[in-house]
């Protein structure tokens, strides 16, 4: 499997770790459907991760014996997140966001990007900046790869967001600013 399919398939579990974090006191329950016949091991493994009961065949149903604790699941020391390939290009920082945005543009790891694709990396970049820089402790790094099919960016900070539905959760109509929305 490719890294990246692999990398939306930790998100789509962390995902779902989530939803069943937040539906834990509601009085819901949601059927998700699996075609347990066409679907790789791996899929149906991860759903018994996120699935505290299943169904199978005739409607019978069992306790899946993999559940974890949501909040354990979603955890990111849980699916750690594939090293960097190299040559892997560092930028700092350094108080001027226009300067970072140009360094991204000029990096050679990005010319392989059409000018659409390049205008969206430098857009993504400079958000991600932004908002380090804003809810963070005002220092970051910006570090680009090429992972074998796309140009992946990363910007690291010191700083941790420790509210696991940050960004998930729809802005009040009063909200201007927050972590995600400024």
């Amino acid at each position: 499997m490719a890294r990246s399919q692999l990398r939306r398939g930790v998100e789509c579990l962390r995902h779902e770790a989530l939803v069943n974090h937040v539906l834990a006191s509601a009085p819901a329950s949601i059927l998700c459907p699996y075609d347990a016949e066409r679907l790789d091991a791996d899929v149906l493994a991860g759903a018994e991760l996120t699935h505290p009961q299943l169904v199978g065949d005739g409607g019978r149903r069992w306790a899946s014996e993999q559940y974890g604790e949501p909040m354990e699941l979603h955890a990111a020391a849980r699916w750690p997140q594939a090293c960097a390939t190299e040559p892997v290009s560092e930028h700092a920082f350094a108080g001027d966001l226009h300067v970072l945005r140009t360094a991204v543009a000029a990096d050679p790891i990005a010319s392989a990007l059409d000018q659409d694709r390049l205008a969206d990396l430098i857009f993504v970049v400079s958000e991600a900046v932004t908002n380090a820089l804003k809810h963070g402790d005002g220092t970051c790094t910006a570090r680009l790869w090429n992972d074998g099919i796309s140009v992946v960016a990363e910007v690291r900070t010191a700083s941790i967001i420790t509210d696991a539905l940050a960004g998930r959760r729809r802005p009040s109509s009063r909200q201007r600013v927050g972590a995600g929305s400024g």
